[in-house]
């Protein structure tokens, strides 16, 4: 992934999106938790958008897809999770990161919270 090139995120590699980073370049996790960030907001927005849409018909998607992965999840859960979605915001100031300092270590790059 280029900087300044647009790509579509898909199941192919969102993982590779939210996860990798490039350890040959020093401290690499800042734009790894920028990617984070960035797919956060858009997925929220992004189903905010289709649940506006056409509510009923995401609703069922999302129960189809959640019960695949859980046996004890309830239509009611869902859309509680929705309704919960649809009155959600999230900007950049409202993500808290621990204070603390980058720091080269000898295997990888590592983040020394501070103690006080």
């Amino acid at each position: 992934m280029k900087k300044q090139k647009k790509i579509v995120i898909n199941r192919d590699n969102v993982e590779e999106f939210v996860r990798s980073r490039n350890t040959s370049k020093d401290y690499s996790n800042k734009t790894r938790m920028q990617r984070q960030k960035l797919y956060i907001q858009t997925y929220i927005n992004q189903l905010k958008t289709q649940l506006t849409n056409d509510y009923s018909t995401t609703l069922q998607k999302m129960y189809n897809f959640y019960s695949k992965l859980t046996t004890n999840i309830t239509l009611k859960e869902i859309d509680s999770y929705a309704e919960m979605i649809l009155n959600y915001s999230i900007d950049n100031n409202e993500y808290y990161t621990l204070p603390g300092e980058d720091q080269k270590g000898e295997l990888h790059d590592e983040f020394i919270v501070d103690q006080k």
